[in-house]
């Protein structure tokens, strides 16, 4: 494998490591290779610093904000049972992210893992509080029973507090 190959596998896409590769051309000399070597030291740095990491958290940290900040707005317009339904949405795809993250596996036998065992197999991990594990399962429960329109009644007020909730839940854990 060449110099500027191993850049372009192990940098994030549309990163300046990446551009910078892609931007050095055949035939290599040895400027080239020193710059290529130059951009393997700086993204080896910034893996080793976390910042690589950091960057891809606060990216799904908005995305699941963004999702949630949609329940909010399906809550504001009366559609209780949808806006908990995406809110659980958001939670689900954050105890992937999660369980990823600290190396749990979220496939068994092919098939992804459900939301209610990523969140134990966490707490087991001692990746989240119990207090935390007892909230997430109460949020997913919710969100089957929203999803379920011949479940008892949704209250407006239980879907805010669980979105509020899953906000915090994501800053607190973030993946």
């Amino acid at each position: 494998m060449s110099l500027k190959q191993t850049i372009l596998d192990l940098s994030p896409i549309n990163s300046e490591y990446r551009k910078i590769a892609d931007s050095i051309t055949a035939p290599f000399n040895s400027i080239k290779i020193t710059q290529l070597y130059g951009v393997l030291i700086s993204l080896k740095k910034a893996y080793e610093n976390d910042f690589l990491t950091n960057i891809n958290e606060m990216i799904d940290e908005e995305l699941f904000t963004d999702i949630l900040e949609q329940a909010e707005y399906l809550l504001s317009q009366n559609y209780i049972r949808a806006s908990a339904v995406v809110a659980g949405v958001s939670l689900e795809s954050h105890l992937r992210k999660l369980a990823e993250k600290n190396s749990i596996p979220i496939i068994n036998d092919g098939k992804y893992k459900n939301a209610d065992s990523l969140n134990n197999e966490l707490y087991k991990n001692n990746i989240i509080d119990k207090t935390d594990n007892k909230s997430v399962t109460s949020w997913l429960g919710l969100r089957n029973d929203a999803a379920h329109p011949d479940s008892k009644e949704i209250n407006g007020e239980t879907v805010k507090l669980m979105i509020e909730g899953i906000k915090l839940f994501i800053k607190k854990y973030p993946a």
